[in-house]
């Protein structure tokens, strides 16, 4: 049989069915359901395989997903805190809710540009520790811990930008020793 897509001789479908072509759009792709079951399925082979993106892919990756987590954590705390601050006068749960909603919209932006910052410098100082050493392991991280901590503190001095960055290092290994102890169990 012919294979229609791209117009070769295949042995599999040889005595099969074969499909009309699909429309390719504008952009280039076929369909948005087709890029994401590609993106999802070089990430899948990739956690297959316990390795990790490369660099150029994971940075921008990490920043998005760590700007999400801030958007919706700061979106759920200071809703929940706006609501049960809300005066008791105004015992009207809609507008206990519509007040907690302002609150947590106006006020996710900062949780999650802070967080999205973040993230963006820690795979970036990860990425180019890992480089410069040529080697993964943990001590990258408890690095990265340091140097984004250091640096976020920097423009506060010398003295305040060292403690921050010996806090972010251990924070960060305290964060491996557990997930070390986890993955051993």
């Amino acid at each position: 049989g012919i294979n229609a897509e791209y117009g070769t001789k295949s042995s599999k479908t040889q005595g099969m069915k074969t499909h009309a072509p699909r429309q390719v759009q504008e952009n280039g792709f076929r369909s948005m359901e087709d890029v994401s079951a590609n993106v999802f399925s070089q990430y899948k082979t990739m956690l297959r395989a316990n390795k990790r993106a490369p660099c150029s892919k994971r940075i921008p990756h990490d920043g998005a997903g760590a700007m999400s987590m801030g958007l919706i954590g700061g979106f759920l705390w200071h809703g929940i805190k706006s609501f049960r601050n809300t005066p008791a006068s105004a015992s009207e749960t809609l507008y206990r809710l519509r007040s907690a909603t302002r609150q947590g919209v106006t006020r996710c932006f900062r949780v999650g540009g802070s967080f999205g910052a973040w993230g963006l410098m820690f795979s970036g100082f990860d990425c180019l520790i890992s480089n410069v050493r040529k080697k993964k392991s943990r001590y990258n991280t408890i690095m990265s811990g340091f140097c984004v901590a250091s640096t976020l503190q920097a423009r506060h001095g010398l003295k305040r930008a060292a403690m921050a960055g010996m806090f972010g290092a251990a924070f960060m290994g305290v964060f491996e020793a557990v997930t070390m102890l986890i993955a051993h169990r």
